[in-house]
């Protein structure tokens, strides 16, 4: 009886197989890993990274954060993306 893949830990902080983590990699790399998705993906980066005044209220700096991290995930899936390529050459 064949035995069934272990889930783990993504990096969005739910748990996938393997299989799922490199199709969601692949979909990362399609999409934002070059031409216009590596544009937008820059663009979201923009706006992103900018600074707050001091008077920032908690809220706003929790939802920049939000964001941040949003744009993380898909850099770090889009690198471990083009990493499965590079092994699979």
């Amino acid at each position: 009886m064949a035995q069934k893949e272990q889930a783990r830990p993504s990096v969005d902080g739910f748990s996938r197989t393997n299989a799922q983590e490199a199709h969601l990699n692949e979909l990362a790399v399609a999409t934002f890993g070059r031409g216009k998705g590596r544009e937008f993906l820059d663009y979201l980066k923009s706006i992103t990274g900018a600074a707050f005044d001091e008077d920032v209220t908690e809220g706003r700096l929790r939802h920049a954060n939000g964001q941040r991290a949003l744009v993380s995930m898909i850099d770090t899936r889009i690198a471990r993306g083009n990493n499965q390529r590079s092994k699979a050459k």
